[in-house]
Parts: C-alpha cells; structure tokens; sequence
C-alpha cells in the first residue's frame, strides 16, 4: 500500500495529499 502510494505520488503530486490522508488514516 506504501509503494503504491510513492508510485502514485512520483507520478501524480496533486494526488500525493489524498494518498497521504490515507496513510495517516
């Protein structure tokens, strides 16, 4: 789930928020 979220972050870094709310939740 991390890797994806590194993955998702390197190629979308408006995304990376969302993804990091996520992780957090």
């Amino acid at each position: 789930m991390i890797l994806k979220a590194v993955g998702k972050e390197k190629t979308i870094p408006h995304l990376h928020e969302k993804d990091s709310e996520s992780l957090c939740d």
